[in-house]
């Protein structure tokens, strides 16, 4: 286990998941991934696709895809205070066609609860995300961020992230169908940073 300290009184642990560590966390991670998608994007995304997720479906979905994954070049990292997570992060092989997996990572999700928002834990996060690629052997690494949300992309551009010229419209494959034609569905840029262990500690 990794310590991390937070400015506030709570200090949170740093924990790297193996496939057989999963368990009861795989719920608190898609409770995690649904709260703070419906904070972080409401106005950017259609209402009625925020309040129709349902953190069961998607727990479901994180166990069997983290199952599955290769932990020697990827995982997925933890912060937590008094028995309850505040956020985590997930990364691995980059999956874009156009860039070289076996030199490229990817950062595949961060989230935080969001009343753990400004409190330093996503910048911990990050830093260990992008540490833990380096160790696995990846020169940079991607991210894909929404165009409009202003919050995220100040993050990731402190943090050395820089738009790299590639942009997609959304949904993406867990949107729903009816929507994927919607201008209501914003365009999504993709961020670069070189050097995977320089994120601001």
């Amino acid at each position: 286990m990794r310590k991390g300290e937070l400015p506030s009184r709570r200090s949170p642990e740093w924990e790297s998941w193996t496939s057989g560590a999963l368990g009861w966390r795989t719920a608190q991670i898609a409770a995690i991934h649904v709260r703070s998608w419906q904070a972080a994007y409401q106005g950017l995304l259609p209402q009625a696709y925020l309040d129709g997720l349902d953190p069961g479906p998607r727990a479901v979905r994180w166990e069997r895809n983290l199952s599955a994954t290769d932990w020697s070049r990827g995982g997925i990292l933890v912060a937590e205070a008094d028995e309850q997570l505040l956020g985590f992060v997930s990364y691995g092989p980059a999956r874009d066609e156009d860039v070289d997996a076996s030199r490229d990572g990817e950062v595949y999700a961060i989230y935080l609860r969001p009343g753990a928002w400004g409190q330093r834990t996503g910048q911990q996060l990050m830093t260990a995300a992008l540490e833990g690629l380096g160790e696995a052997g990846y020169g940079q690494a991607i991210l894909w961020v929404l165009a409009d949300n202003t919050r995220a992309r100040r993050f990731y551009e402190a943090g050395g992230w820089l738009a790299d010229g590639a942009v997609k419209r959304l949904p993406t494959s867990t949107s729903p169908p009816s929507a994927r034609t919607s201008p209501a569905w914003p365009t999504a840029p993709r961020l670069i940073v070189r050097g995977t262990t320089a994120a601001p500690r």
